[in-house]
């Protein structure tokens, strides 16, 4: 169900996503990989999380929320 909420996510932020949560990048790491500001990744990974908490609790999974926070 997490796999399928990340679907839902646009291209970057699902690339911004598993940058951070999965791989461990600090968000300064993430904009220089993708010479991007660092500002535009809290923007996009704030976005990505939106939409993550909204499809998890739409399929009954709120203890994943905490993950995300």
């Amino acid at each position: 169900q997490i796999l399928q909420a990340k679907d839902k996510l646009s291209k970057r932020q699902r690339m911004i996503f598993e940058m951070s949560r999965e791989e461990g990048l600090s968000s300064q790491e993430i904009a220089l990989k993708l010479d991007i500001s660092e500002q535009s990744v809290r923007n996009q990974l704030s976005s990505a999380l939106k939409v993550l908490r909204e499809e998890l609790i739409k399929t009954g999974l709120c203890f994943a929320i905490l993950f995300m926070n």
